[in-house]
């Protein structure tokens, strides 16, 4: 289990298969990662960390570590990213100039 701030390292964690709970640091990134773990429930959000005390953040870790949610996330995660974005946009540009 990963836990990060919403950004680059939750799609990461997504694309290696890796339960990941984000902690967000603004409001911006607090609405986009509530979005991410509603829409894909590939991450579990735990909020914004000013709402955040240590033994809230502490017991809501631990029952995500504790319960199936962590499977739940990584079954979620599966397949999501394929690692071929980068062979797609090639075939594109190469489509292009023909």
């Amino acid at each position: 289990m990963v836990i990060s701030t919403f950004g680059v390292v939750t799609y990461e964690c997504v694309f290696r298969a890796t339960p990941v709970v984000t902690v967000s640091h603004n409001n911006i990134s607090h609405s986009r990662a509530a979005v991410f773990s509603g829409m894909t429930g590939c991450s579990h959000h735990l909020g914004l960390y000013s709402n955040l005390n240590s033994q809230l953040f502490s017991h809501n870790c631990s029952e995500i570590f504790h319960s199936r949610q962590l499977a739940t996330i990584q079954n979620a995660q599966k397949n999501k990213i394929d690692g071929k974005a980068s062979d797609r946009i090639w075939s594109i540009l190469l489509d292009l100039q023909q």
